[in-house]
């Protein structure tokens, strides 16, 4: 088939195995031919269904799980926040690692105490 009722698919309508659910071939698709269905929890593509990941603090989606140990954000210290999460709790008093004020003289030395035990949790 050509034209408008072409259908981009996997080979025979199998699920790809190489796919992570990341959408960045829907997301690129000049011609928005690649379909995919997000619900609640779940989101498939290509013939596949992806556990969603969301964002410890909002809820936010940030990815699949399949996706998390290949994402840019993979490596970073989030602790499984989304972008603005992250902005509000390290631009502000909050603890970047758990969230919390920590108030009075040594609530950066708690911060500071959080981020060494991140290290050591890779």
């Amino acid at each position: 088939l050509r034209g408008t009722e072409k259908k981009v698919d996997t080979p025979y309508d199998k699920p790809s195995e190489f796919c992570v659910g990341c959408l960045s071939c829907a997301n690129v698709c000049p011609t928005g031919a690649i379909e995919y269905f997000q619900g609640e929890n779940t989101r498939t593509i290509w013939n596949r269904e992806f556990e969603l990941v969301r964002c410890s603090v909002c809820g936010e989606v940030l990815t699949a799980q399949e996706e998390t140990p290949l994402a840019d954000h993979a490596d970073a210290d989030n602790d499984g926040l989304c972008d603005t999460c992250e902005q509000q709790m390290t631009g502000g008093d909050h603890c970047k690692y758990c969230g919390k004020v920590h108030d009075g003289a040594f609530g950066w030395l708690i911060s500071f105490f959080h981020s060494i035990l991140a290290i050591f949790k890779r």
